[in-house]
């Protein structure tokens, strides 16, 4: 396999880890903005899909890059290369949807008393 390839399947993985858990927030999400009306419940959604959105394509930067890096730098095997690339991004994706989260959160609340 090549570098090249190493990258694309570490971004691969990356992108298709951070859609189940960003599917797995947004269901906490919708289960902790009950009790909100539509205006704030929807708005705050919006905003964590669009942070979460931003994060896996932040995500998957990282991972291609990262790949290519260890690989060229460390002089790491192409596998362990790609499988640390992609430890890496899906926590700081995980990370960035943790923020999300308590953003949207805390924008449901500032509109609510608002």
């Amino acid at each position: 396999m090549s570098g090249k390839a190493a990258s694309i399947v570490s971004v691969v993985l990356t992108i298709l880890v951070l859609i189940v858990i960003g599917l797995v927030v947004f269901l906490i999400d919708v289960i902790a903005l009950n009790g909100f009306n539509e205006r704030e419940g929807g708005t705050a959604l919006t905003a964590l899909t669009l942070c979460g959105g931003i994060g896996i394509i932040l995500s998957a930067i990282a991972a291609g890059k990262l790949t290519r890096f260890l690989t060229a730098k460390y002089n790491w095997h192409i596998l362990l290369s790609a499988l640390g690339a992609t430890l890496v991004s899906v926590a700081l994706g995980s990370v960035i949807f943790g923020i999300a989260f308590v953003v949207s959160l805390i924008i449901a609340e500032a509109m609510f008393y608002s």
